[in-house]
């Protein structure tokens, strides 16, 4: 992704003394969110797809012996990864401008 969108970093100064030297900044790096796209929307759809197809499938199984009846523990699983997804997205999406908070989202997700 760095040779076609490469990476910038950037830091904003948040105050200054009486001077109008820095005393705090904020620095982070960024990328531009148009050159992003092409990378992360097959990334997307590809881990999307496959977990659709992974409920499809472990629903399918649902009756099956005990011998084979893993299903339910996959769909469960699976079930739990959603929730983390659907619910953890917009709220890191909200965190973005607080640094704590988002890495704390990021890594526990």
């Amino acid at each position: 992704m760095t040779a076609v969108s490469p990476i910038d970093y950037e830091t904003a100064v948040v105050s200054e003394d009486i001077f109008g030297r820095p005393t705090e900044t904020l620095s982070r790096c960024t990328t531009m969110d148009q050159e992003q796209l092409p990378f992360l929307i097959p990334i997307i759809v590809v881990n999307a797809s496959s977990m659709l197809y992974a409920i499809f499938q472990s629903y399918k199984a649902r009756h099956l012996t005990t011998e084979f009846g893993e299903s339910k523990y996959v769909f469960r699983a699976l079930q739990a990864s959603s929730i983390v997804i659907l619910i953890g997205a917009p709220v890191l999406e909200l965190a973005q401008d607080n640094t704590n908070a988002s890495v704390f989202l990021t890594a526990a997700m």
